[in-house]
C-alpha cells in the first residue's frame, strides 16, 4: 500500500517540510501551519527513481535525454518534458513509464534553472 506523504514548500523558511498522514494530529498542524504561509503543498507519488530516492510532484527528473518537472494532471503523476524530441507527439509521459533510468535531479524551487531550455 502506498504511503501518504506530502511536503510544502516553507516560503519563510525557503526549505522543504515532510510530512504523513499517520500521526493525524501532527499532519492537521503541519497542514495548517503551511496554509496560513500560503505554501505550496505537494504529494509523493509512491515511486522511487533508479537510486532508490522517493519522487515527489515538484522534483525535475531526468530520462537518459529528457529532463521535465512531476506535476500531478489528468488524474495522474505525469512527468512533463521540455526537451521533447521533434516528432514526438507527446510532451509528459505517466512517471512510473521508464522508472528504470529515471533520476531525481533537483525540485523546482530549488533548481529552477534545469527547466530552463538551452537555446
Amino acid at each position: 500500500m502506498k504511503e501518504i506523504k506530502f511536503r510544502a514548500w516553507d516560503k519563510t523558511l525557503g526549505k522543504w517540510d515532510y510530512f504523513t498522514a499517520d500521526n493525524i494530529i501532527v499532519y492537521i498542524q503541519t497542514w495548517q501551519k503551511h496554509v496560513i504561509n500560503g505554501d505550496e503543498f505537494y504529494q509523493y507519488t509512491g515511486l522511487k527513481d533508479k537510486n532508490g530516492k522517493e519522487i515527489y510532484e515538484g522534483d525535475i527528473v531526468k530520462d537518459t535525454v529528457l529532463i521535465g518537472d512531476v506535476r500531478f494532471t489528468n488524474g495522474a503523476f505525469s512527468a512533463w518534458f521540455i526537451n521533447v524530441p521533434e516528432g514526438w507527439n507527446h510532451e509528459y509521459i505517466p512517471v512510473f513509464m521508464g522508472m528504470n533510468n529515471t533520476e531525481v535531479v533537483g525540485d523546482i524551487y530549488e533548481n529552477p534553472e534545469l527547466l530552463k531550455q538551452e537555446g
